[in-house]
């Protein structure tokens, strides 16, 4: 009986030990697309070749970018942009916008606290 308690125990530990090897796993892999993801970019000159509709295509690409208003003056075209997330997925997200060549001027953020972040975005439309 004695060994077959032991036997238990043993599987029991092997099991844990197993379970956590692969949470640990898990977590430093997730974690590593996570930095790729969100926009930890190192090189800026790959950025200053987008245009306007690329610039718009990565707006409307994000499930928490939400376009509220949009005027159009000539060539420019502003863009209030609501973002429905935390400052530490936001700030990636502005960075690589204003590398784009077709923004002119990126403006007025207004950050709620643990609601949403507003801000305006202007491009110029042929560049």
């Amino acid at each position: 009986m004695k060994r077959f308690k032991l036997l238990k125990l043993n599987i029991l530990i092997t099991v844990t030990v197993v379970i956590l090897i692969t949470n640990l796993y898990l977590y430093n892999f997730y974690s590593n697309i996570t930095k790729e993801v969100i926009g930890e970019y190192k090189s800026k000159d790959d950025k200053k070749n987008y245009g306007f509709v690329d610039a718009l295509e990565i707006i409307l690409s994000y499930e928490s970018l939400n376009i509220v208003e949009m005027n159009m003056d000539g060539e420019l075209c502003s863009y209030k942009v609501s973002f429905n997330g935390n400052y530490k997925e936001f700030v990636p997200i502005v960075n690589y916008l204003k590398g784009f060549q077709s923004v002119e001027s990126l403006n007025n953020i207004l950050i709620i606290l643990d609601e949403k972040i507003t801000f305006d975005i202007t491009f110029i439309k042929n560049k």
